[in-house]
């Protein structure tokens, strides 16, 4: 049964391990401490998140469960309050070449909220894999409602499926879409760092521009200019 917990830990952890940590709130305090705040899913969930601080080889000071007064709210607001608790975090792309990824979502307009290295068993039984030793860096959108992760994987060595110029109908998540003020601009300065147009900027009825811009490693974003 789904239960909400307070967990105090030593130490100031990188926001940016928020959706790792089971999408707990990361709060920083004062006194050098970290607050874990968040809902899991049941004691299994729990462990698994204790698990993971224990191998990151962080201290942990407290864990206390948060008991919730009975809800008073009318059940359409009930409903309401439990649908918004699922929000889009991040997406993940996992690259070779990891400087130039990024410097091209930070050419974009992206913001750097944070760059780490994660390795050990609880990394190893999440994706599956074996010896994990991988560079993350996560990127967000300036309003903070949207964040990318680029991953390069140092072990093991990172495999390709499929050419890396493949086509808009390549099954699979072939875009990700952004709102931009200009979009002329965004794609010059794209162009300027070896990107290139899919297509071409096409005007989309009488509402939006639109254009598709293939960057480093064939990641192809969308780019929309309300009118």
């Amino acid at each position: 049964m789904a239960a909400r917990y307070k967990i105090r830990v030593k130490g100031h952890l990188p926001l940016h391990w928020s959706a790792w940590l089971e999408g707990c709130t990361i709060i920083h305090h004062a006194n050098g401490e970290t607050v874990l705040a968040g809902s899991l899913r049941d004691q299994a969930a729990l462990f698994g998140l204790l698990v993971k601080l224990r191998d990151l080889g962080v201290t942990l000071l407290s864990v206390n469960q948060i008991v919730s007064r009975p809800a008073r709210h009318h059940q359409s607001r009930l409903g309401r309050s439990t649908m918004a608790r699922l929000r889009m975090d991040n997406v993940l792309i996992v690259v070779d070449d990891l400087e130039a990824a990024k410097a091209f979502f930070l050419e974009l307009g992206l913001e750097l909220e944070g760059e780490t290295t994660i390795e050990g068993p609880s990394v190893d039984r999440l994706i599956g894999l074996e010896g994990v030793r991988a560079t993350l860096v996560l990127l967000r959108t300036p309003d903070g409602h949207g964040r990318i992760e680029l991953d390069k994987f140092h072990t093991p060595q990172a495999s390709r499926t499929g050419p890396p110029n493949a086509p808009m109908n390549e099954l699979g998540i072939r875009r990700i879409m952004f709102a931009v003020a200009d979009i002329d601009d965004v794609v010059a300065r794209l162009r300027a760092r070896s990107a290139e147009l899919v297509g071409d900027v096409v005007q989309y009825e009488e509402t939006v521009r639109l254009a598709y811009v293939r960057g480093p490693e064939g990641i192809i974003v969308g780019l929309a200019e309300l009118g």
